[in-house]
């Protein structure tokens, strides 16, 4: 247990103030659980009227308490907050959970209050959940901080989540659902407005926790990011599983969370991005949730993403293997012998993958068991799904198919099991009591098995030390037109075509006699950052005449479409050679820092959004990830005929701009290289065009 939280998840003694004597209340029921729970540390109820409340001696305030109180649980008004936890700390209290609400949430008055009480925790060191939160519990050790109302559910023996919420209410749900799913929950927090603990440090405390298996979370937003992706790595490298609902993927939902707890949303991109980086499964619901977590409570992993499937149903086949194949797995074609084995046995069948017993088992159900025991003993697949259906709730078939699928799982433990079987919630305990991840749907089957399977794959990604390469250069202007950006850009290892800035007609011609036509013809200002919308841009000038003619008219038609713009000259250049159009990017986002964006590029870079990120600080192996997780990765590892794009060159400027952002670290806003040309293996990369932003050098902003 992290030392700087055990106050609040592992007190030695609990008041609580504002106690009442009917456990139904807000300020009864945490004394009346932890009297249920037989709390071994000290309980001191107090209330400034009443001398005994639930069998216990009351006292009238904090400082009237005679022993060291190590948590105060505050349900008491929002107006008299302040000062009780002013007597709290000055009474060597060293936590203390505030369920009161009205604060920040509310606006106004409790905006300012809220501000106060920040104030109070950094003065005092005192450590404070809430405002406005359901408080929390640790049953490892009986300490119920919380009026919620769920039942208490630690199973003895059973992989043991812990939950964590920003908000309450949904933590409070969450709790029972699990409950009536079977999932243990051995400690529970909520968070509330995080005047002082946040959900970051309460991640980082329960990775750290031994007594802990794995950690749902439901977040709203953050305020910093720190603590929270120290919590996500140290659970990926000790392989616990976190489950995370996010909402905030509209600007409505990001919205309704911001002033929920007024937290910052952040851009949901990147929370993506973060999460896929650290091993989280995001789910897109609760249910899926729950789907994910009991499936990770097995502990058991797919080994790869080779799948088998086995079917009555030709339909619900081909419903899986959609989904999988989109989630990344193959599916490997059985082995001939395997293949006449069954034929012969079911000659109508589908043999190669997915197979399809066809309806003749419905009169030999002996047929499922010879089908899995072939598939079985030739391991084609890392794990095998099979459909059953209403078939597996035939009373004629329910005995005989149950007792095949045990044994064919038993026969092969190193595989991943999954079914999906149609029946009383009796039937589908049963299957999983016999090996079995059981699912009445098979896309949430293949959702699970997805999740599993990025789960192991990012457990087994070992740490990569990065350290930030010396002599990137410092942004020190005050804003960076494109020759500027080139500039510095180069000085970072950036490669560009070759060009030249010129001010008139003749220096263009001059610069292209020198290069060689035909050549490209743009525009150099700081205040277009789309040139080509604004005919900025001439491509493939052939002859000195075009170039005269593109220069003039460029002149013209900025002095009409952009008359405020302040024109720093034009850049000449060769036309490019053939390669394929990338963008890479930086973003400094408000939560996370600086991120760094890959995708298929050129002009409809946005209409294609085949863009992925990747925070800042990252090694060889991660941005070569990136590179291979687009959408249209197949253009630069070769696609009909076409040659392999030199990836590795494309891995040094991901690392290059990682590493400048990281160097100008509350300077450099946003950047963007878009078209960045991938020539063909061992050519390397050139960068056709360079846009900088930069925060004002007397109000930089620095990134969490």
């Amino acid at each position: 247990m992290r030392r700087v939280l055990s106050p609040l998840l592992s007190p030695k003694s609990v008041a609580v103030i504002g106690a009442s004597d009917n456990p139904s209340r807000i300020g009864g029921r945490p004394l009346s659980q932890l009297r249920g729970l037989k709390f071994r540390g000290g309980l001191y109820p107090v209330h400034p009227t009443h001398e005994n409340i639930q069998g216990l001696q009351a006292y009238r305030s904090i400082r009237s308490v005679p022993e060291p109180v190590d948590c105060a649980i505050l349900a008491i008004p929002r107006e008299r907050v302040m000062g009780v936890l002013e007597e709290c700390a000055d009474s060597g209290v060293r936590g203390a959970v505030v369920f009161s609400a009205g604060f920040a949430e509310s606006g106004g008055a409790g905006r300012e209050d809220e501000r106060l009480l920040a104030q109070l925790t950094r003065r005092t060191g005192m450590r404070v959940l809430g405002p406005n939160c359901l408080g929390a519990f640790n049953l490892e050790v009986g300490a119920w901080l919380s009026f919620t109302a769920a039942v208490p559910t630690r199973i003895e023996g059973s992989f043991q989540f812990a939950l964590v919420s920003q908000s309450g209410g949904v933590g409070s749900n969450l709790l029972a659902m699990a409950h009536l799913r079977g999932l243990s929950i051995n400690q529970f927090v909520t968070t509330g407005n995080e005047v002082d603990v946040e959900i970051g440090e309460v991640l980082e405390t329960f990775a750290e926790d031994d007594t802990v298996d794995g950690i749902l979370l439901y977040v709203e937003g953050l305020r910093r990011s720190e603590s929270f992706l120290r919590g996500l790595e140290t659970a990926r490298l000790r392989r616990k599983p976190v489950i995370l609902v996010k909402v905030g993927t509209t600007t409505a939902g990001a919205e309704a969370a911001a002033s929920h707890t007024a937290s910052l949303a952040g851009d949901d991109a990147m929370y993506d991005a973060v999460l896929r980086g650290h091993a989280v499964h995001r789910a897109a619901s609760i249910e899926e949730m729950f789907d994910v977590a009991r499936a990770a409570a097995r502990r058991r992993y797919p080994a790869g993403r080779r799948l088998c499937v086995v079917s009555t149903s030709g339909g619900f086949a081909a419903l899986a293997v959609d989904a999988a194949v989109g989630g990344g797995f193959t599916l490997p074609e059985m082995p001939a012998s395997a293949q006449e084995v069954i034929r012969g046995h079911i000659p109508a069948a589908s043999t190669r993958n997915p197979v399809d017993v066809t309806g003749q088992f419905l009169s030999d159900p002996g047929l499922v068991g010879m089908v899995m025991g072939e598939l079985i003993a030739a391991r084609p697949a890392d794990t095998m799904f099979t459909f059953l259906g209403q078939i597996a709730a035939n009373p004629v078939m329910r005995t005989p198919l149950l007792r095949q699928m045990k044994e064919a799982a038993a026969s092969a433990p190193d595989m991943l099991h999954m079914v999906s079987v149609t029946g009383e919630p009796e039937l589908a305990t049963a299957y999983e009591a016999a090996g079995y991840l059981q699912y009445e749907d098979p896309l949430r089957a293949m959702g699970v098995l997805n999740a599993l399977a990025s789960m192991r794959e990012g457990f087994d990604r070992p740490a990569q030390p990065v350290a930030v390469r010396r002599g990137m250069p410092k942004m020190d202007a005050e804003r960076y037109n494109e020759a500027d950006a080139r500039a510095v850009l180069q000085r970072a290892g950036v490669s560009f075509i070759p060009a030249e800035l010129v001010k008139n007609a003749a220096e263009a011609d001059a610069a292209a006699l020198r290069q060689g036509f035909p050549v490209a013809l743009k525009v150099v200002s700081h205040d277009l950052a789309h040139k080509s919308d604004v005919g900025g841009v001439a491509l493939h000038l052939r002859t000195p005449s075009a170039l005269k003619e593109a220069f003039e008219r460029m002149q013209r038609d900025l002095s009409v479409k952009v008359p405020t713009a302040r024109i720093d000259g034009f850049l000449v250049s060769p036309m490019a050679p053939t390669g394929v159009e990338c963008v890479v990017g930086l973003h400094q986002d408000p939560v996370f820092g600086p991120m760094v964006m890959f995708g298929l590029g050129g002009v409809l870079v946005e209409v294609l959004g085949d863009v992925v990120w990747l925070r800042a600080g990252f090694g060889r192996d991660d941005a070569r990830a990136l590179v291979l997780s687009i959408r249209g990765a197949a253009l630069l590892t070769g696609v009909r005929g076409r040659s392999p794009a030199d990836i590795e060159a494309l891995v040094d400027l991901l690392l290059a701009i990682s590493d400048l952002a990281l160097t100008n670290t509350g300077r450099l806003r946003s950047l963007e290289l878009n078209p960045v040309l991938v020539l063909p293996q061992g050519q390397g990369v050139l960068a056709l065009d360079a846009l900088i932003d930069l925060y004002p050098s007397t109000n930089q902003e620095s990134s969490h």
